[in-house]
């Protein structure tokens, strides 16, 4: 091994013993930290006074003696603490005058000793102090033997002491106490009282904003047992126990004032996780009590506080959403509405998880609990869709969605709205209708009576422009010809030898007059309907002499291998109404209808189709010739005339029967010949 590696080696056990030296040493240093060592023991006033003047926070003065305290004196400081604890059985404290103590504990040691650790016929006063661990297996109390005079306790804590009596605190003949916003608990008795006993009828207690639980008694009265003047305020007196009367016993003669009724007990309690119900008497039923002057029967003589614990967590109905807590319900979705029913009471959920009974201030949740529920009652909690607050519009939409309408619309234009297939039109008042005939223009700019959650597509009408509907015409049906106009009668072509006067013409003479009145020329006008049922009005050239005729044509055959119509072969009936004038006689009227002695003849001779419109091919105007023959009675001069009359509209009738050829027609003629040889040829002999 060379230098170098020898000095490593050296160099590195000296530092492992160093720190091996270090660790020691923090070890001793923290022991001795933690050491509950007395820095003094003392055994008489003078040490204890010296210890008590010297001592600094968290010292331990070891009590090894007796420590008589005669004088007025206060021990003990705001700012430190001081710990007396008992080194010996006969370690006590025995005051005859007014002494205070405070900030101090007092810790028995679990040393069992024949006294109380202080034993007071004094004035005595004791601020935020400790009493524990203190063991008095010969006499009453604990941790405190009041023998006479007063004793007040502010703000102390009393806890895991032992005595025969009055595991805390006894109180012994006229002694007057008060405990204010104490804490005894873990106290035991051997007999009564586990934290409490006023042993004598004289004696009082006051005990106010106190906790007394935890403690007990083999025999009576677990937490309190009262032979004088007790009154108890504010105090929450629980959880003692004893065979009888676990928190309170109280003799027959003894004077007990519980000031606190139970609702104000269940105020009291609310932080402790209890539900006060009720004092009730605490008793088994088979110990004889009379040697403790305890009635059993008495309201109040062995007294026990009933409670509830109530539930730590709320109960889901089976099919509800979410995980019960304490107080609240978790496992939610963010930005989900939920309807929580309780107790047939409806909530919607809020943002912050807290919850309403208002549908309309529900809003989506923000985290994921729902808060400010009662332990023990059942939830039934699910989604919920709010009802909607507006109506819904098409993308293609016009106006602004609003609360069950639309606005933002345009007054003065009418408006077209569509919903669910179904087409409405504005009313002037914003109202719908689904009469496109009732449309009106808005008078406002809203359409309303709308339903919220409801799509609506809403726009522009403007109603359409009435055009004439023409009706349809059958194809096979021409049109009526219309009938002259009475004002502008169509005058039909007369006998071109025949001149009309006119009113600047007036015959020069009487023969020319006269020649004129029994020359007459006659007008007439025929109209055919689509039935070929045709009226003809005939009229004179004097207006004198008219003729009504109905004439009714039917087409008897016509030839079917014809491309075109043949009229050729036309019957007409007619039925005529002729009103004639008198013949000028010389009575010198015109114009009255003729008499029976005026035998007037009128012939109307049909003449054959014009030549040249014989048939037209698209089914329009034929031209019929109709003579009319005027003639004269004995009296009259003139020569009958023949007036050819114009044209009339003719029809098509169509017949079940074709029209029969002349070849047909020759067939015809040489059967029916054929026939008449043969049944006149004569019979052979």
């Amino acid at each position: 091994m060379n230098k170098t590696t020898k000095y490593k080696s050296i160099k590195m056990k000296s530092l492992i013993v160093i720190l091996i030296g270090i660790l020691f040493s923090s070890q001793m240093m923290q022991a001795m930290a933690n050491s509950t060592d007395p820095v003094a023991i003392v055994s008489n006033f003078r040490d204890f006074y010296s210890a008590m003047y010297n001592a600094k926070d968290g010292d331990v003065i070891g009590i090894n003696g007796q420590i008589m305290l005669s004088s007025v004196y206060k021990y003990g400081y705001t700012d430190k603490h001081v710990i007396l604890k008992r080194m010996s059985s006969s370690a006590f404290f025995k005051i005859s005058s007014e002494v205070t103590f405070e900030n101090v504990t007092f810790d028995g040691g679990e040393i069992s000793t024949s006294t109380a650790y202080i034993l007071g016929n004094g004035k005595l006063i004791f601020n935020n102090s400790t009493f524990k661990n203190i063991v008095n297996t010969n006499s009453g109390g604990g941790a405190v033997h009041i023998i006479n005079n007063t004793a007040d306790f502010y703000n102390c804590i009393f806890e895991n002491n032992t005595a025969v009596e009055g595991g805390h605190i006894y109180v012994n003949n006229s002694g007057n106490v008060n405990i204010e916003s104490c804490t005894l608990k873990d106290g035991h008795a051997v007999t009564l009282g586990g934290a409490i006993t006023n042993a004598m009828d004289t004696g009082t207690i006051n005990i106010t904003s106190s906790i007394i639980t935890g403690n007990s008694a083999e025999r009576n009265g677990g937490g309190i047992f009262n032979r004088g003047t007790m009154t108890i305020t504010g105090t929450k007196v629980f959880d003692n126990t004893a065979p009888n009367g676990a928190d309170i016993a109280n003799v027959s003669y003894a004077n007990l004032n519980l000031e606190d009724s139970i609702e104000t007990l269940v105020e009291l309690f609310k932080d402790d996780g209890i539900i006060p119900t009720a004092w009730v008497n605490d008793y088994d039923g088979s110990t004889n009590l009379s040697g403790a002057n305890i009635d059993p029967t008495a309201s109040n003589s062995l007294l026990k506080l009933e409670y509830e614990i109530p539930p730590t967590e709320v109960t889901l109905s089976p099919s509800s959403l979410g995980t019960p807590g304490d107080g609240k319900v978790i496992g939610f979705e963010s930005g989900k509405y939920y309807k929580v029913t309780m107790n047939d009471v409806i909530s919607y959920s809020k943002a912050d998880g807290s919850l309403t009974e208002i549908e309309a201030e529900a809003s989506p949740l923000d985290g994921t609990e729902i808060i400010g529920l009662i332990n023990g009652e059942t939830y039934m909690i699910e989604e919920f869709t709010p009802a909607p607050t507006t109506v819904l519009l098409d993308s293609a939409s016009l106006g602004t969605a609003d609360n069950e309408k639309i606005t933002g619309l345009t007054a003065g234009k009418m408006y077209k709205v569509s919903v669910d297939g179904t087409t409405n039109y504005t009313n002037a008042d914003g109202t719908l209708t689904t009469i496109e005939a009732e449309a009106t223009a808005l008078e406002g700019t809203e359409i309303v009576g709308l339903t919220n959650g409801v799509t609506y597509l809403v726009k522009e009408y403007i109603p359409p422009v009435e055009e004439p509907i023409e009706e349809p015409t059958d194809p096979g049906t021409q049109p009526d010809p219309e009938t002259p106009d009475d004002e502008d009668p169509i005058e039909e072509p007369t006998d071109p030898g025949t001149e009309i006067p006119t009113d600047d013409e007036a015959p020069d003479s009487d023969s020319e007059q006269q020649s004129s009145s029994n020359t007459t020329t006659t007008t007439t006008t025929t109209t055919t309907d689509s039935n070929n049922t045709s009226n003809t009005t005939t009229t004179d050239s004097n207006n004198t002499n008219t003729t009504n005729n109905t004439t009714t044509h039917n087409s008897d055959s016509r030839d079917d291998s014809s491309t075109v119509k043949n009229y050729d072969y036309s019957s007409h009936s007619t039925t005529e109404n002729t009103y004639l004038p008198p013949s000028n006689d010389g009575s010198g009227e015109k114009g009255g209808q003729a008499s029976a002695s005026q035998n007037q003849t009128i012939t109307v001779d049909y003449g054959s189709i014009a030549d040249g419109i014989k048939v037209q091919d698209d089914g329009k105007d034929i031209t019929i010739n109709v003579n009319v023959n005027v003639g004269t009675n004995e009296k009259d001069e003139a020569e009958p005339q023949i007036v050819e009359v114009a044209s009339s509209k003719v029809k098509e009738v169509p017949s079940d029967i074709s029209n029969i050829t002349w070849v047909e027609l020759v067939k015809i003629c040489l059967l029916f010949g054929i026939f008449i040889c043969v049944f006149r040829r004569p019979i052979a002999k």
